[in-house]
């Protein structure tokens, strides 16, 4: 009988919890733990799970559990914004006695804040009464205990259980992880799932990754949260993340971020430098006092040497204070001690726009916190405050909104300048120039709204294509037909010749069946007679830096030559998309033109080039 095995284990305490670390990749730091419970004579938890529910021992089992998780997170909170997951099934979560008991543990017995407890639910059964589910997780939110969805695609995790538990975290199945490097399928689920999540106020964390090319694929769709082998195994002491993996993801954080800032857009410029303190200078009373003698310090950040240790704002200092006994148990610790360690670092080069996305992503309290600014060697450079970093991004708004085209909401002239600028500055780098080979004739014959509706068609072709290829980069929109990618680094032949063919694929919609079934359409040349006219397609002019010798190219000479590039790829009167790469050198003072040479794909009737 399972009420045996459990009293056996309860009286020789032979159950105990491990800790696996979930990652923050924007922070570079483990920002919380998950308590996996082990138990003697079974080969995992589940198997234990599935034999106390088969005798009607399921919610007094899991409630034992989360006894033992809290119990082993108690020595340990000290790691002060660390917040641990407990898991727990939806049968044992809304019986009636589970609430005040569940508190009674963590804030009475063993004065642990609920909002460091997040409560996984792993639905291993029906969720009977949704109504019922979402007032538990009402009662508990009110006391500042998290929610999260475990196993996301599979079991019965649904979109009915998302609603009714409104989960501050939601974790995929790691099914769905395993080699999403190298399937499509799974890639495009991720990517309509990691922007679902977000759109309703959640975090999305990616589990059991165990693979570098998992998480560089997962880093580049826009996933922040990691838990897998890769990043640690379950350990009886939490250890934070490896950390040649968090040196990696360091690294890829930056490429995906810092480059994409223009001269404009850069955080560096917002940046005050605020009173700072050394480690192992300022006690709780002393710093208690800073504060009081001068009211124009809301925050303080604690250096070792160059390097940001801690940070305290006004709140937080008097949220430790509180209390009773709260004054008493900070006084005289050193301030590094019961300082914020999960502040949010930016470097000096980053993107306003991506920092004030990240900055409003954090959990409450910690949302209007400064974002603290080093340079790339990790030395402290200043502080941003919330107020100027939202008042900067609404500023930036509304000059792209002004500067966008209104057909396509694409930035214009200047940002693209802009981004070239940037570009020529911090190669490698790949500029393309789009734009539509007989789209005159196509206006002529079906009418300027079908017209717009091509523009519209290649903006969102060419704005899918940097997502789903895993470019870094921009579009912008000239004018009519022509558009610019900008990318911060380069780009393979191959992509390009997947976006012409995937061009050259979707297009059919724009056209009458019969028309792109035969491939051409009626309408009338230059010299004013009515013919058949290929369809419309794609050209891509590329140059890449390989290609660019001066140091202070000017943009215009840039834009020149791709410009030339075009005309000598539409020159071909291909009857697909195509593309074409600059091989030409710019020097010092004049253009030293390589011969032209071509590789040809050939793909059922299509042919790309490589190379000019």
């Amino acid at each position: 009988m399972f009420q045996e095995y459990l009293q056996r284990i309860k009286r020789k305490h032979l159950a105990r919890s491990v800790f696996q670390p979930i990652f923050d990749s924007m922070t570079g730091r483990t920002v919380a733990y998950e308590m996996l419970a082990r138990v003697p004579e079974f080969e995992n938890p589940e198997q234990a799970l599935l034999a106390a529910s088969e005798d009607g021992m399921l919610c007094e089992f899991e409630f034992f559990l989360f006894q033992t998780a809290v119990e082993a997170f108690k020595p340990w909170e000290h790691l002060e914004e660390c917040s641990f997951f407990v898991n727990l099934s939806p049968q044992t979560f809304v019986q009636p006695w589970f609430f005040d008991e569940a508190l009674k543990w963590i804030r009475e017995i063993h004065h642990i804040s609920p909002r460091r407890v997040v409560f996984e639910m792993t639905e291993r059964s029906v969720i009977d009464n949704y109504n019922l589910f979402s007032e538990q997780v009402k009662h508990f939110n009110e006391q500042g205990i998290r929610i999260a969805i475990d196993d996301l695609g599979i079991g019965h995790s649904n979109l009915v259980t998302m609603v009714s538990a409104s989960p501050h975290f939601i974790k995929l199945d790691r099914s769905l992880i395993q080699n999403i490097h190298a399937d499509s399928y799974k890639q495009k689920l991720v990517k309509s799932l990691v922007e679902f999540v977000s759109s309703v106020d959640s975090r999305f964390i990616a589990e059991g990754v165990e693979r570098w090319e998992e998480m560089d694929f997962l880093l580049r769709t826009g996933v922040r949260y990691f838990q897998g082998f890769l990043l640690g195994r379950p350990d009886g002491e939490p250890k934070s993340a490896d950390s040649c993996v968090v040196a990696k993801v360091k690294s890829k954080v930056s490429e995906l971020i810092g480059p994409k800032a223009s001269v404009l857009d850069k955080i560096g410029r917002l940046v005050y430098k605020p009173r700072t303190i050394q480690v192992n200078h300022f006690n709780g009373e002393a710093l208690s006092s800073l504060f009081k003698k001068d009211c124009s310090i809301d925050h303080v950040v604690i250096l070792n040497g160059e390097t940001p240790e801690g940070l305290i704002t006004q709140d937080h200092l008097e949220r430790k204070s509180s209390g009773p006994f709260g004054y008493s148990l900070i006084q005289k610790k050193m301030a590094e001690e019961f300082s914020k360690k999960d502040f949010l670092v930016a470097e000096e080069d980053y993107s306003i726009t991506d920092i004030g996305q990240l900055a409003m992503d954090r959990p409450h309290p910690d949302t209007y916190d400064p974002v603290v600014i080093t340079n790339k060697q990790g030395e402290f450079v200043g502080t941003v405050t919330m107020k100027h970093l939202l008042q900067h991004t609404l500023k930036l708004e509304v000059q792209r909104a002004h500067n966008a085209n209104p057909l396509t909401n694409l930035p214009g002239n200047r940002m693209i300048q802009s981004w070239i600028e940037q570009a020529l500055q911090h190669p490698p780098f790949t500029l393309v120039y789009a734009d539509l080979d007989r789209f005159k004739a196509f206006n002529d014959c079906y009418g300027f709204l079908k017209g717009d509706d091509f523009i519209v068609y290649t903006a969102d072709q060419l704005n899918r294509a940097l997502i789903e290829n895993g470019i870094q980069g921009h579009v912008g929109h000239v004018g009519g037909d022509d558009f610019v990618i900008i990318a911060q680094h380069q780009i393979e032949a191959v992509v390009f010749k997947r976006i012409c063919e995937i061009f050259d694929r979707d297009k059919a919609n724009l056209f009458p069946q019969e028309d792109y079934v035969r491939g051409f359409f009626a309408a009338s040349n230059r010299e004013g007679k009515v013919c058949d006219i290929p369809l419309t397609t794609l050209s891509l002019a590329i140059i890449t830096h390989e290609n660019i010798t001066d140091s202070d190219i000017h943009v215009g000479k840039i834009t020149e030559r791709a410009a030339s590039v075009k005309k000598a790829l539409k020159q071909r009167k291909n009857t697909a998309s195509d593309f074409l790469f600059d091989r030409r050198i710019i020097c010092e003072t004049s253009l030293i033109e390589s011969r032209f040479s071509r590789r040809n794909y050939t793909p059922k009737d299509v042919s790309h080039s490589e190379s000019a």
